[in-house]
């Protein structure tokens, strides 16, 4: 939901946990992780088995920095198993640790220890991921301390949206916010962060395509009680993206009523399933859907709703919004 942000993520940089009913009542249960870094993070068990038919009480917690893992609790003998996902602080750290695992399973011998490095500690070394083969190699010819061992083609930015989209994944927006930043960002501040010149590359897109200045950014996921959009603007950006070149690639990659994503379990049945292409937003007290509608005359309908400021549970307000976005699937008539 909110996994710490790093150039170097891998897992969502997040733990998976599986806890299993223990042999036998009064047995601890069976407390595993995924994937299994035994340097890097550790587990304490407090879990309890408990008669067959009995409720499953849980508890997991971790420090804010620390990568220690309290399981309490109990489930009954007859639990499936619950898994979960624990967020991991400096998942940098996790990344080079899995990264070690894996070329020491492959015979490679490693000396020394591990560390990061933040992108000041750097002095003069340079490194750029976004980088063509050619200038990597030219890189590589030039300097004595830095040698390209491997590298990664990513998926096309059309699937990795989709990824982002119809989960809601939190860190994937932020690492793309940073990556915006990364390439484009035209900022002469080396002290400038990232995601703040990622920000300036969003503000300058959004003039462009006239969407309304009433919109305060300050992360890229919405997670931010700081960042602040109106509908209106909302449904500027995607009418604007209803005729980009990329459109289609756009409205795939959002969840699909019925079928996918955040919406995989909304509109079963109605008339809103398979005819509306929208994301969702939650945070405590505030719900929104926005999108496109495909109307029972087959006119496609921009539309954005947001409720704010409604204490209680999330479910109450999506009730709402799935109402009133049944009745724009419903609609006979022209807009």
């Amino acid at each position: 939901y909110g996994a710490e942000v790093s150039a170097l993520s891998v897992n969502d940089n997040a733990l998976d946990l599986f806890v299993k009913p223990g042999p036998s009542v009064g047995a601890p249960g069976l407390v595993t992780t995924g994937p299994t870094i035994t340097s890097f993070v550790s587990v304490v068990n407090g879990t309890t088995t408990t008669p067959r038919g009995t409720k499953r009480d849980l508890i997991v917690h971790r420090g804010l920095t620390a990568n220690i893992i309290e399981v309490g609790g109990s489930l009954p003998l007859d639990d499936k198993g619950y898994t979960g996902g624990v967020a991991v602080p400096h998942p940098a750290l996790m990344f080079v640790e899995m990264l070690r695992s894996s070329l020491v399973q492959r015979g490679v011998t490693f000396t020394g220890r591990i560390r990061t490095l933040e992108a000041s500690e750097r002095g003069g070394i340079t490194l750029n991921p976004f980088r063509s083969s050619s200038q990597m190699n030219a890189a590589n010819k030039s300097s004595s301390s830095l040698v390209e061992i491997a590298s990664w083609q990513s998926p096309p930015l059309s699937l990795i949206a989709a990824q982002t989209l119809k989960p809601s994944q939190n860190l994937y927006a932020e690492l793309l916010l940073r990556s915006l930043g990364k390439v484009f960002g035209n900022s002469t501040d080396p002290k400038q962060e990232t995601a703040e010149a990622g920000i300036e590359v969003v503000k300058t897109f959004l003039r462009e395509a006239g969407v309304s200045s009433e919109i305060i950014m300050r992360d890229g996921s919405g997670l931010s009680r700081h960042s602040l959009i109106t509908a209106e603007a909302t449904v500027q950006l995607l009418t604007y993206m209803s005729r980009h070149r990329y459109a289609n690639a756009f409205r795939d990659a959002l969840p699909l009523a019925g079928v996918d994503g955040t919406l995989r379990n909304r509109f079963k049945g109605a008339p809103a399933a398979n005819n509306v292409r929208a994301k969702t937003g939650t945070i405590d007290m505030v719900s929104a859907l926005s999108g496109y509608a495909t109307s029972a005359a087959g006119e496609r309908l921009v539309f954005s709703i947001i409720i704010n400021n409604v204490p209680g549970e999330a479910s109450a307000r999506e009730n709402y919004i799935d109402a009133m976005t049944i009745l724009l699937a419903s609609f006979t008539g022209k807009s």
